[in-house]
């Protein structure tokens, strides 16, 4: 596969990418477990458990998954991975489209 970019550039945009995906892995499922559990244990009184929610809703972690995933497709378009035709447009048009699709869902289930 030869490069459309300069490599610098492709892995830079990975790494770029790959610390997106953690923040929003961690805002959107790790944090919440870990607050679930405190509140559990009864170690945080009621303004406490009002308020960290709050800072960084798990919303943001799943907009930022979003993001992380749209910047690796976009890296490795850029590369040269898929030499986009009607039908390459097509498939990343529906993870696309399928991505959002998830992120909405997980967002509202994360607000019940």
């Amino acid at each position: 596969m030869a490069l459309n970019i300069p490599v610098g550039q492709f892995v830079g945009g990975l790494v770029e990418a790959c610390l997106w995906l953690t923040i929003g892995i961690y805002l959107a499922w790790i944090r919440p477990w870990r607050l679930r559990r405190t509140v559990a244990r009864e170690r945080l009184d009621d303004e406490e458990i009002e308020a960290k929610p709050r800072k960084a809703p798990p919303k943001l972690g799943f907009v930022l998954l979003l993001i992380g995933v749209f910047q690796i497709i976009t890296q490795l378009d850029q590369a040269g991975v898929w030499q986009l035709s009607t039908a390459g447009g097509i498939v990343l048009l529906i993870v696309g489209v399928g991505g959002a699709v998830f992120g909405i869902r997980q967002m509202r289930r994360a607000h019940r």
